[in-house]
């Protein structure tokens, strides 16, 4: 395990293992046989229902380790949903989640291992023991990961060798064995067909819930992209092994009538392979295992929940932490949502209810890969689902064939049997579904009416501000001098403008050939429809082009978010101190340097790429669309520009250099373009817009200067790009570009470096990476840009970010350990999402003191 954010820990491959095996070898397998033999008491249709709950369970975690892979956040089907389709089914998910993925489960558990207790020790009270049980657990994961994750491995480590004893002893102890070969020769396939057999598939199913219990806690395991589908298809494979191992041992040890309708059924057979008094101290050892469950489920559960509150307003209490990033306030509301399951003591309808509402999402998250793959065709995918798209079509038919059957059970019951008055476990899923879409949609309402609220109260604060100068400033004349009100008006609309926006009387206006060219290339809209450009945007190339940007675009949207909300949490001082941002060997990558300081009036970058000229559109083809799409997806998806490949790309009649791939991110970004023109740097660092002989610029330089703004604002903001190296061989001679860096104020200059290939670990890169310390009050980069030690820890404080263990192969010389030292001794913040050329991505922001 390796020290994370919060004082808190990430899990291996191991841990995240162990919490998804304890997940499924739970309550079920120990409890839900007695209910299949209600059903079906051939052996035969027995072996199958859990070798089919196995294959179900795997096809699942084949899926859902491909999306576990390509967005690595906690949260598992709530996360997912989300992304996948909309945020009220991730919501709803959710919900159901919190009321049954896990509160549920974990009070079925708490009863079933007061079950076993109460059978060996009679006095007990069966409630009690639950209560407190569940009260215990939930204490040591509020108190500390660590030690939760511990207790979590060695649970589930004896959890296996009990019950492999238990195997072995069933198959070896017991003198008399049922006779089971009858049930192959009155077996038929048309048995599997069955709604009985239909029917006990949810009980089985049930037994296999949790195979994807670490996709629910992404945040809190080490390379999620590497282990997340390691530990689920792994995982999922031992448990269902042994499995069908141990209900073979239940039915040749003990006889059918025994168990058919009981719950606790692995005290019932211990007691027939070892006799009733070893047999109890077995079941004794049985009730230890559902501890395991309890506690896995105690872990998970909260994550869910945490990550619903971040995203939700009125749900926002559920993602507060202490000071060890323990989510305690969801883990406490699923204690108390246990606890009144518990009371309710309603074992058979809550295991139905749970199965067949987590079925329904589990379902809709398995299909969620066609449409990710659809949606998201350049999305990264560490890891891809094996045999698809067979393995998820498998998943999502016996999945529905079996939520049709207990649906249709559940109808016969109430309409035909007369046994229920209602269709409870219907209307209970179908309560839980819509009771999630209207908080959904009541949250969403509530956050509304609070921007609208907040938007009125500063126009009230700054319409009454201009009243009482007004009534001041009268009181200051002579009865005879009338107030200034030019000036009153002035200063109420100049208070309104720091609350509220305001329209702008000089806003600076678009240049609409340069805006609508740098769209065409984006794929989006333009807006003069009487250019020819609109006549091409009819053509099917460019509508191919189109939705082939917007998804590519998607992949940003998805962690946007999250960058947006570090740079806001992490970097706001930054953000309000600083004017300028250099950011060297960032190429054209406006978009993450936007995205982290938007809020900077010049952003400096540089690269080796050439610069270009404004974009030109003559007659663009398939190949051009694709170097576009290729630029574009390179940034996005992997938060760096392949050098190399992009001196050979951008060189044709449409692309020149980097200045078209700028335009397009920014009119993508939301951005409308004034001016963007050759410009190059004097040798005492002024940027002129002519040659030496005074003549203007009218061809391609190394240099290249955009004006744009966001459309609603006044704000007029300006991005550079220069072609330069940045070695030892390049820098000290460029006069203009070291004039230009003297000229800039320190404490108003922050530089990122990103991608930066490791070049200023060299001393060939000295001359660079000095003038960065020089011209900066704060640095933000990845492990590849200035190495550790060259921060000297009286000039500058260091705060982290994410992880770092090493770099990846191609790097490898750049070990850093004193880096990952930092890392491993410090106290290092989560990152949500990726940057840099590492999956374990991190930050490092360094401010002089």
């Amino acid at each position: 395990m390796n020290k994370n954010k919060y004082d808190t820990y990430k899990f291996g491959l191991v841990t995240a293992s162990a919490f998804v095996i304890a997940n499924m070898i739970g309550t079920g397998v120990f409890t839900s046989l007695g209910f299949q033999l209600l059903a079906t008491t051939n052996f035969v249709s027995i072996l199958l229902l859990w070798l089919f709950g196995g294959v179900i369970a795997l096809c699942g975690a084949l899926v859902y380790g491909e999306l576990g892979a390509a967005m690595p956040r906690s949260g598992g089907e709530y996360h997912y949903l989300r992304e996948i389709y909309h945020p009220i089914l991730g919501f709803m998910a959710g919900w159901a989640s919190l009321i049954v993925g896990f509160a549920a489960p974990v009070a079925l558990a708490s009863m079933a291992l007061s079950n076993y207790l109460a059978g060996v020790f009679p006095v007990l009270d069966p409630m009690w023991v639950a209560i407190v049980v569940l009260a215990l657990v939930t204490l040591v994961h509020a108190y500390d990961v660590k030690m939760g994750g511990a207790v979590q491995r060695y649970f589930t480590f004896f959890k296996i060798l009990v019950i492999l004893g238990f195997i072995i002893c069933g198959f070896v102890l017991p003198t008399y064995k049922q006779d089971l070969s009858a049930s192959f020769s009155t077996f038929s396939p048309d048995d599997i067909f069955s709604t009985g057999f239909a029917v006990s598939l949810v009980w089985v199913y049930y037994a296999y819930s949790g195979w994807n219990a670490s996709a629910y806690m992404a945040n809190e395991i080490r390379d999620p992209q590497r282990t997340i589908p390691r530990s689920l298809f792994l995982s999922t494979l031992i448990v269902t092994v042994l499995y069908i191992l141990l209900n073979t041992v239940f039915m040749l040890s003990t006889p059918v009538d025994a168990m058919t309708g009981q719950v606790e059924v692995g005290l019932i057979a211990a007691q027939h392979i070892f006799g009733t008094t070893l047999g109890n101290f077995i079941g004794m050892l049985v009730a230890l295992l559902l501890v395991s469950s309890i506690s896995s489920m105690v872990f998970l559960g909260p994550r869910v929940s945490q990550v619903m509150g971040e995203d939700t307003y009125i749900l926002r209490a559920l993602s507060r932490k202490n000071s060890k990033g323990i989510p305690t306030v969801a883990i406490w509301v699923q204690f108390f949502i246990s606890l009144l399951l518990i009371i309710t003591n309603s074992f058979e309808m809550v295991t139905k209810y749970t199965g067949i509402t987590l079925s329904f999402f589990a379902m809709l998250t398995v299909a969620g890969v066609f449409v990710h793959r659809k949606r998201f065709p350049d999305a990264p995918r560490p890891y891809k689902t094996w045999g698809y798209p067979v393995v998820p079509c498998i998943f999502i038919i016996l999945i529905l064939w079996s939520i049709v059957y207990l649906v249709r059970e559940d109808y016969v019951s109430t309409f035909v049997r007369k046994t229920q008055p209602v269709m409870w476990m219907s209307l209970m899923s179908l309560l839980t579904l819509l009771t999630g879409a209207v908080l959904y949609i009541w949250n969403q309402k509530i956050v509304n009416r609070r921007k609208n609220s907040m938007i009125t109260k500063k126009l009230y604060v700054a319409w009454a501000t201009f009243l009482c100068v007004g009534m001041t400033a009268c009181s200051q004349k002579s009865t005879t001098e009338s107030p200034d009100v030019d000036a009153l008006i002035a200063s109420a609309d100049s208070i309104a403008e720091e609350t509220v926006p305001v329209v702008a009387q000089n806003r600076p206006v678009a240049n609409t050939e340069l805006t609508d060219a740098a769209r065409f290339v984006a794929g989006i809209p333009v807006k003069d429809e009487s250019s020819k450009l609109y006549e091409t945007t009819q053509k099917t190339d460019w509508q191919n082009h189109s939705r082939k940007m917007d998804q590519i675009w998607n992949t940003y949207q998805q962690i946007a978010p999250e960058v947006a909300a570090f740079s806001g949490n992490e970097l706001s001082d930054i953000n309000k101190r600083c004017t300028t941002l250099f950011y060297p060997f960032g190429g054209p990558d406006f978009l993450f340097s936007n995205t982290f300081f938007p809020e900077m009036d010049t952003y400096f970058l540089i690269g080796l790429e050439p610069a270009g000229t404004p974009i030109r559109v003559k007659d663009p083809s398939h190949g051009t669309y694709k170097l576009y799409q290729d630029a574009v997806s390179s940034i996005l998806n992997w938060s760096f520009f392949r050098t190399k490949d992009m001196r050979v790309e951008l060189t044709n009649d449409t692309i020149d250099g980097t200045l078209p791939i700028i335009s397009l991110l920014l009119v993508r970004s939301g951005r409308e373009i004034v001016d963007a023109r050759n410009c190059r740097l004097t040798t005492e660092g002024e940027i002129v817009y002519e040659n030496e002989d005074g003549t203007p610029i009218n061809r391609r330089t190394h240099m290249a200067e955009v004006k744009y703004f966001q459309p609603g604002t006044d704000r007029l903001q300006t991005l550079y790009y220069l072609s330069t190296d940045l070695s030892n061989a390049g820098f000290p001679t460029n006069e203009g570009l070291k004039a230009y860096l003297n000229k800039l104020d320190p404490t108003q200059t922050a530089t990122f470096i990103k991608s930066a290939s490791y070049l200023m670990h060299h001393n060939h890169f000295s001359g660079i990476r000095d003038a960065i310390h020089a011209h900066s009050s704060a640095v933000m980069q990845d492990d590849s840009g200035i190495p550790l030690p060259k921060y000297d820890p009286d000039l500058w404080n260091i705060s982290l970010y994410g992880a770092f263990t090493k770099p990846i192969p191609l790097f490898y010389e750049h070990a850093q350990p004193e880096l990952r030292e930092a890392y491993e001794n410090g106290n290092p913040k989560p990152l949500n999402f990726r940057i840099g050329y590492s999956r374990e991505s991190n930050l490092l922001v360094a401010r002089k003191k």
